[in-house]
């Protein structure tokens, strides 16, 4: 009839529209379900990690991840420590996602299929029903090769960035700042030389400060004239300061606001309609199927994904 008609419009419309902002990404993205299971994952992920979509679908999103302690080769070339503090780290962003619903400025290391380890940024949020109740979970994950490469290169030279296009601040152990580059300067419209790292940065106190490590950075967005950044604090002990590197991450946020409006209201559709519902991949394997579509079959929603 009209009604089904222009439901299932509305439906292929959405997720239409979902899926060219997952293929046409530049970041990673992995849809999961309640039990982290991978469910969808577009073309960026596959080329990141070198896996095949029938490799990844259906495999928990942990067994992309680092978390056995031992040395590894890194894409930055260098070799890296998966040690005790990088797991209770991870742990705590995990615990963080469980009871905020979202993270964001995750800097975990995903594994390759060759095994050589990734470093990345990762944004993940909940996904939630009607009714509150968590359905799975939406990830972001970012490469940060490069971004770690130039940081690299600052440190092995002990010198200040005055090239680098993104802004770059150097301030002593203390918190005052000793250096901001050209791009940094710009943002803030002067250069903050001799003022103290606490008043640029509010969301950086004392403590922080005093407890930043060289393997774990402190990270904080700010919003500048209706841009948004995303400022990572370092500790460099090879020339005794603090560095905070900061990128534009404004497309970025737009574009996970995009997909988590998508998603929702493709969330909302398939959860108060009267009819069963069932999207699939190109390959005919159910990625979402709503609750009466669970109840025709005699399935379970989450039994029903992957057949």
């Amino acid at each position: 009839d009209k009604l089904s008609s222009s439901l299932a419009e509305k439906i292929w419309g959405a997720q239409q529209n979902f899926e060219n902002v997952l293929e046409n990404s530049a970041d990673a993205i992995v849809i999961c379900d309640i039990s982290g299971n991978i469910v969808m994952a577009n073309r960026a992920f596959f080329q990141l990690l070198d896996y095949t979509h029938e490799e990844v679908i259906g495999k928990h999103i942990v067994e992309f991840t680092a978390f056995k302690e031992g040395t590894y080769h890194s894409t930055t070339g260098e070799e890296i420590i998966i040690d005790e503090e990088y797991v209770s780290y991870n742990a705590s962003r995990a615990a963080e996602l469980f009871e905020k619903g979202y993270v964001s400025n995750w800097e975990a290391y995903l594994v390759k299929k060759d095994k050589v380890h990734v470093p990345t940024e990762i944004t993940m949020s909940v996904l939630k029903d009607k009714d509150g109740e968590r359905r799975g979970s939406l990830v972001i994950i970012r490469d940060i090769t490069e971004r770690q490469l130039a940081e690299g290169e600052i440190r092995q030279q002990a010198a200040f960035a005055k090239n680098n296009p993104a802004p770059v601040v150097q301030a002593e152990y203390g918190g005052n700042l000793i250096r901001l580059n050209p791009p940094a300067i710009a943002i803030f419209k002067k250069d903050l030389t001799g003022e103290s790292l606490c008043n640029v940065f509010p969301e950086i106190d004392k403590s922080i400060i005093a407890n930043v490590k060289i393997n774990i950075p402190f990270q904080l967005e700010q919003e500048i004239d209706e841009k948004i950044f995303l400022f990572t604090l370092k500790k460099d002990d090879s020339t005794s300061s603090l560095y905070i590197y900061g990128i534009d991450i404004t497309e970025r946020k737009k574009a996970e606001k995009e997909i988590r409006e998508t998603r929702d209201f493709l969330e909302s559709i398939f959860r108060n309609s009267v009819d069963g519902i069932i999207i699939t991949s190109p390959d005919g394997h159910i990625t979402m199927a709503n609750k009466v579509a669970g109840e025709i079959f005699d399935y379970s929603e989450s039994e029903l994904i992957g057949k």
